[in-house]
């Protein structure tokens, strides 16, 4: 059985679903749920993020290019990633 989770604010009552083009012919249920303004979805149980330790900023170094390392590490002195912008792109 597969199960696919689209997430998109409604702008009319006809819905244009291209990621369900596999799953036509076949019997399937659609379910709609409202989701409030504020609630992050996936990220709603995330804690703040921790500073990394000396070990985890090499073992990164050594897996990332320097390019690489440098925007995680502005995306870290930053406070880490603005969950509630990346929810709102859903």
């Amino acid at each position: 059985m597969n199960a696919v989770r689209i997430r998109r604010r409604l702008e009319s009552d006809t819905l244009h679903l291209p990621e369900l083009k596999p799953l036509i012919g076949k019997n399937v249920e659609i379910i709609v749920q409202e989701k409030l303004a504020d609630d992050l979805g996936c990220f709603s149980g995330l804690p703040a993020p921790k500073p990394l330790n000396e070990k985890d900023t090499q073992a990164l170094r050594e897996l990332l290019t320097a390019e690489q390392f440098e925007a995680l590490m502005d995306v870290a002195r930053r406070g880490g990633p603005d969950v509630e912008a990346i929810a709102r792109m859903t």
